[in-house]
């Protein structure tokens, strides 16, 4: 399983961003531009369809996502979506990445406070990157472990 990317996004507002590609090949677009996209296409999915997006497929890639909404605890009460996506080759099916998603959400969240979270920018979230990481090496030992008698 390749996973190109992973990203968490609060609303409009990029939080944290991992690339797992060459910075040589990255012609991508500002953080915080494509956590509009994608926060809009939640938004979208929730307002037309009343329900989650779970994946964009494109040509070659496919994105999943797997959101939660957040509450501000100081007045007035603001609402946002906390959202996780990762990047992936077209190969593998989401279900094996929507754990890992969902995983990672409950230890952002576990880790930072909600104040922070919507009051702090991308930098301050950089230290969390070792644990996603070790989070998806665990995802990719699991996969491999559950298909081995598959492989050669």
């Amino acid at each position: 399983m390749t996973i190109l990317e992973f990203g968490i996004n609060l609303g409009q507002k990029n939080l944290l961003l991992i690339k797992y590609y060459s910075q040589e090949n990255d012609h991508s677009i500002n953080a915080d531009l494509r956590a509009g996209f994608i926060s809009t296409l939640d938004d979208f999915s929730k307002d037309i369809f009343g329900g989650d997006l779970n994946m964009v497929k494109m040509e070659d890639y496919q994105m999943v996502i797997y959101s939660i909404l957040m509450e501000t605890f100081t007045e007035p009460k603001e609402k946002k979506a906390l959202i996780s996506y990762c990047i992936i080759d077209d190969e593998k099916d989401e279900k094996n990445i929507k754990p890992l998603l969902k995983e990672v959400l409950d230890q952002f969240t576990n880790r930072f406070a909600v104040y922070d979270i919507f009051t702090k920018d991308a930098k301050y979230f950089e230290e969390f990157k070792p644990r996603v990481d070790k989070l998806i090496k665990n995802l990719k030992l699991s996969v491999k472990e559950k298909f081995k008698d598959l492989l050669f």
